[in-house]
């Protein structure tokens, strides 16, 4: 069963005036009307008092015009103090710490990376490396910050994590494509190194690709 922790009614708010302001938000010009949490696993406890916290999210976001909803992906992050080079991805203040968009935190994309490494799996969600790859962990990760649609990690000189901002059931046609070019060796996109795959509406849904960086 797909876990889910409790968001207060305040950062649910937040969550919906924050969201639109995204580039990578969908549905522009749609008003919202609720946000909940459709899925979630937490990815990291905070160590210390001024450690982060991570939460991946998978968010159900509806709209007042009564059409079909949509999902997006969080790594939500939260901190006592908010160090100054996150204060651009704050989403706001919640029971005496401020929650950002994690991906942006070096610490909470290298867990995604070291459970990619790793290979785990946390309760809906699988780090999946794909057979035969040895994955490195305690790379240094930085955001791209030119991508409309989703938003990608590069570690070091040689990975790149496209993590999927809206995500849907089913089978993802990028993951298809990029294993079917693997499987012969194909040089015409970069290498798929790994995948993180969960659950949404009791059918498969892709989170994010790991590939070698071309």
């Amino acid at each position: 069963m797909t876990a889910i922790i409790d968001l207060s009614p305040a950062l649910l708010d937040q969550l919906a005036a924050w969201l639109p302001q995204q580039r990578w938000f969908g549905a522009k010009g749609r008003q919202i009307s609720s946000v909940a949490v459709a899925a979630s696993v937490v990815l990291r406890e905070a160590a210390t008092p001024d450690g982060p916290r991570g939460d991946l999210l998978v968010l159900a976001v509806e709209f007042a015009d009564g059409g079909p909803g949509e999902h997006y992906q969080l790594l939500l992050g939260r901190r006592s103090q908010l160090p100054e080079e996150l204060a651009h991805v704050s989403i706001g203040a919640d029971d005496g710490s401020t929650a950002y968009d994690g991906i942006w935190d070096a610490e909470l994309s290298g867990e995604l990376l070291a459970d990619l490494a790793a290979g785990v799996h946390r309760d809906w969600v699988g780090f999946n490396p794909e057979p035969g790859e040895q994955i490195p962990s305690g790379l240094p990760g930085r955001v791209l910050s030119a991508e409309q649609s989703n938003t990608s990690v590069v570690f070091g000189d040689e990975l790149m994590l496209k993590m999927f901002r809206r995500v849907a059931p089913g089978v993802n046609p990028d993951l298809e494509l990029h294993r079917a070019l693997r499987g012969v060796d194909s040089k015409e996109v970069a290498t798929l190194r790994a995948s993180i795959e969960g659950t949404l509406d009791g059918e498969s849904c892709l989170l994010g690709l790991l590939d070698r960086k071309s």
